[in-house]
């Protein structure tokens, strides 16, 4: 299939890389061209709308919604260059209002529209095992999985705006559990115990996730210099999309709102662009006082 992809950062590159191992027609935009150039048998674009002319389905795989808007909008952009019948799959992770907001600005173009952000990291993005959230109608879900399958496995979660929503759901567990873990992990430590002996037995609890063990390595060498499977730059992003969700529903959530806090100090120390596990430097290292009770 013909297929344009735009945004090569650490997920979006391997990402379309496994889509040209696939077998697909690729062609790859990013605002950094040396990325593009790096995604060996794919075709390198100028600007988005090159991405979108001609393709069948158009993949956005950006850090946030102005990212997205940035890429969308404008005479080069991929609204202006995408075509009659082409299927828009935004997987990035832009909340449920972008979504849906996006999903109407492709529809006046006479396109077609999916949602579809992504759960897993770096590794599962590599590896084409992430799990791939789809909202959009069946006839497009059915269109876009032999695609998409390369890519992970694919769920249809339910009708435009669900994935995005999903998305937030898993996103911002996540938040908690890791926090919570950095949390216990430095108590430990205060209280005289072992670092990694406490984990090995907190994985053995029925309280562990399968993601501590991903991440064990980073848990244990936080400071050891690797390419970050999730920076917590972008998962404080997300909470805030998680919190905007949730203030438009009614639904107060005091608990991620200090997490969020937490993530927030993390990046006022330093730490944005490192994975997600340094989390646990607030509560391992020196620093100022925790925004948590």
């Amino acid at each position: 299939m013909r297929i344009g992809f735009l945004g090569l950062g650490t997920m979006g590159a391997p990402m379309a890389s496994n889509l040209v191992r696939a077998g697909h027609a690729v062609t790859v935009w990013n605002r950094s061209r040396g990325k593009a150039e790096a995604i060996e048998g794919a075709t390198i674009a100028t600007t988005p709308r090159d991405a979108a002319r001609g393709s069948e389905l158009v993949i956005t795989m950006l850090a946030d919604e102005h990212a997205l808007c940035q890429v969308l909008d404008g005479p080069d952009g991929v609204l202006a260059g995408i075509g009659q019948g082409a299927l828009l799959v935004d997987m990035s992770t832009v909340g449920r209002k972008t979504a849906l907001e996006v999903a109407d600005r492709a529809h006046e173009r006479e396109a077609r529209f999916m949602d579809a952000p992504v759960s897993g990291s770096r590794r599962p993005a590599i590896d084409g095992t992430l799990i791939i959230l789809c909202g959009g109608q069946d006839a497009d879900v059915a269109f876009a999985t032999p695609v998409l399958s390369a890519l992970g496995v694919v769920r249809h979660v339910g009708p435009l705006g669900a994935g995005a929503s999903m998305k937030l759901v898993i996103n911002g567990l996540g938040a908690q559990l890791f926090t919570a873990l950095g949390s216990a992990l430095g108590l430990g430590e205060k209280l005289g115990l072992d670092r990694e002996a406490t984990l090995d037995l907190v994985m053995q609890t029925p309280f562990a996730s399968p993601s501590f063990a991903l991440r064990r390595g980073r848990l244990l060498a936080p400071d050891a210099p690797d390419t970050p499977d999730f920076p917590i730059r972008l998962l404080e992003k997300d909470q805030r999309l998680v919190l905007e969700e949730a203030a438009r529903v009614g639904l107060p959530m005091p608990a991620l709102a200090a997490v969020r806090g937490e993530l927030q100090r993390a990046i006022e120390l330093g730490h944005g662009n490192e994975d997600m596990a340094s989390i646990i430097k607030l509560y391992t290292q020196p620093s100022k006082k925790s925004a948590l009770p």
